[in-house]
């Protein structure tokens, strides 16, 4: 019964497991977002739609102007820019993904502006763009919560639309230090800036992929607005879109495997996604205002079970259900001693049981509860040898083990070769009888 019942439950595990890896491109793909500006309601709005380009949300519902949305890179944030306190010049806002919990992180006085910010890997940091007192835009660097601002950027020039590289050691950014709009790279402290494109058109906005090893970026050397890749170093620059449209400023998803931008191919401009090389370009938003300026985010979730990394138990084995037995950190499908009582799952014949991990007789109960552990129809308090079965419960030399279980190789004592027990002795050798067994003993051999 006990068999059945176990091939019952492996081969439903096989068939919800089966099930589960056809759906996990769909899963996966529910977790992104697409943040972006839309012109749709009269002024602009940040809006958010899924990676398909269903359930468009307004988070802002604000008459003043708010632009620039980018997602934290665990999904839980969005920072943007809006002009809705002054109505003159644009600061920076931080809101929960769903538009809740709106904090205004810069205050500039004056002419004074904050735009263009972008996520640290870990959400702890944002960099931003900002006029210092003696005019220009130059780039910024502050705690996510406001804080501890730092200039990071110091020329005559425009520096422009930072983005963190996804381990955050890099900072991506155009500046028209050298006459037009350049690509341009540093360190997170605004160390070694190094110069990427050398063109005589405008190549901004950029954005480096997840891997790090790509930017994205505008590019206008076509005689209009393109979307261009190139290594991280600035080497292979690849014109992605081709079109004789405008297509503008684009972002990676979580995986690097799509890039999402704005175009206006179909007239005014929308919010499209094409794979990383270019192809299979498929339009998200469709209306007769404008959409543009989009982010991917959302909450990665690396094993497509539709619990998201930051809350799964098992972040790279797929278990929709989270069930954690043992109350650890990891759920049973990654945890290999579901129970926690120090036995591998592999060895415990009670994976989930932690007061047994022994079945010797294969009854289906465990030997800690069970009252006959060898199956032998002799209970364990009366059995001779509890652990191997010996119905006969058979005892040669008295000494209250059982002949099948004791140890002893060579008989003590003549006691010992009596009532049969000369015949389970083999050291030094078979006894051919008791008297031979006896004999043994008392020569002292």
């Amino acid at each position: 019964m006990k068999l059945q019942q176990t091939i019952n439950e492996r081969v439903s595990i096989v068939l919800f497991l089966a099930t589960l890896v056809l759906t996990l491109p769909l899963i996966a793909a529910a977790q992104e977002k697409i943040a972006f500006v839309s012109t749709r309601d009269g002024n602009n709005e940040i809006y958010v739609m899924n990676a398909d380009g269903t359930n468009q949300v307004n988070l802002t519902n604000n008459p003043a102007s708010d632009d620039d949305p980018v997602f934290s890179k665990d999904g839980s944030k969005i920072a943007f820019s809006s002009e809705r306190e002054e109505f003159q010049s644009p600061e920076i806002y931080i809101m929960d993904a769903d538009g809740s919990n709106l904090t205004r992180l810069t205050y500039n006085a004056g002419a004074g502006f904050a735009n263009h910010p972008s996520f640290s890997s870990d959400g702890g940091k944002i960099a931003f763009v900002s006029n210092p007192p003696a005019g220009g835009h130059e780039i910024y660097v502050m705690n996510s919560d406001g804080t501890n601002q730092i200039r990071l950027t110091n020329s005559t020039a425009s520096d422009d639309s930072p983005s963190f590289s996804f381990d955050s050691s890099k900072i991506v950014f155009h500046s028209n230090q050298n006459g037009n709009a350049e690509i341009y790279v540093m360190d997170a402290n605004g160390s070694n800036q190094t110069r990427l494109t050398y063109n005589a058109a405008s190549d901004a906005f950029p954005t480096f992929s997840p891997d790090g090893s790509k930017i994205v970026f505008r590019s206008h050397r076509d005689g209009n607005a393109e979307v261009y890749v190139m290594n991280a170093d600035g080497s292979n620059q690849t014109n992605l879109t081709n079109n004789a449209a405008g297509d503008g400023v684009a972002s990676y998803n979580l995986d690097g495997s799509k890039i999402a931008f704005g175009s206006t191919r179909d007239g005014d401009e929308e919010i499209y996604v094409m794979n990383q090389n270019g192809s299979n370009v498929i339009p998200l938003t469709n209306n007769s205002a404008w959409d543009y300026d989009p982010s991917f985010g959302g909450q990665p979730d690396a094993d497509g079970d539709g619990t998201t990394d930051a809350t799964d138990n098992c972040p790279q084995t797929a278990n929709a259900d989270q069930i954690n037995t043992d109350g650890d950190a990891q759920g049973n499908a990654c945890d290999t001693d579901d129970d926690n009582d120090g036995v591998d799952d592999s060895q415990d014949a009670f994976p989930l049981n932690p007061n047994e991990s022994v079945d010797t007789d294969s009854d289906g109960a465990g030997d800690n509860t069970d009252t006959d552990d060898d199956g032998d129809s002799v209970a364990d308090a009366d059995d001779n040898c509890p652990l191997v079965a010996n119905p006969n419960q058979s005892d040669a030399d008295n000494d209250g083990i059982g002949d099948t279980c004791d140890p002893q190789t060579k008989p003590g004592n003549a006691e010992q070769c009596r009532n049969g027990g000369w015949m389970r002795f083999n050291f030094p050798r078979q006894f051919k009888n008791q008297g031979d067994c006896i004999q043994f003993v008392n020569n002292g051999r």
